[in-house]
């Protein structure tokens, strides 16, 4: 897939916001994540978490829909995470206003804007196995600007 069709992919999401859909659709985005691995978090019977509105994906997310602090939220789910001992690559917390979200690997952490999510893609492209040292070789907006280049080269 080409790095702007992710956004592109992730706007659509944001703009077309169901709220109960969210997850599974953003990991769908993602795709080195099965189809089948996402329906059975759906269904529940991979989702390690018990927790109404927690996704916990084993090595990949633990996911926290809240309404109310995301900030508490995130650093309550992080407490709770190391005294579980499990190791998600990502965990994100959001309340559909903003978005927390951690890469355990790098440490990296983001808090945004949700509707910012889409310009934020990059952050979880190692679900896609492309780490960060990888992606930054190439400057995003250089990447973008190439493909952005040749679809209009389609296009013509």
């Amino acid at each position: 897939m080409a790095i702007t069709e992710y956004e592109d992919k992730i706007r659509n999401i944001v703009e077309n916001l169901d709220k109960e859909e969210f997850i599974f659709e953003f990991l769908s985005v993602y795709s080195k994540i099965a189809k089948s691995t996402i329906t059975k978090l759906r269904k529940g019977t991979n989702n390690l978490s018990k927790v109404p509105g927690e996704y916990h994906l084993k090595n990949k997310l633990y996911f926290k829909q809240v309404s109310g602090d995301t900030l508490q939220a995130f650093t309550d789910l992080v407490s709770k995470i190391s005294q579980q001992n499990v190791n998600p690559r990502y965990i994100m917390v959001t309340d559909f206003k903003n978005l927390i979200a951690r890469d355990t690997k790098t440490q990296e952490t983001i808090d945004i804007d949700f509707k910012k999510l889409p310009r934020n893609f990059e952050f979880f492209l190692a679900w896609n196995g492309i780490e960060k040292a990888d992606f930054e070789r190439e400057n995003p907006a250089d990447l973008k600007a190439a493909e952005r280049f040749a679809k209009l080269y389609d296009i013509l």
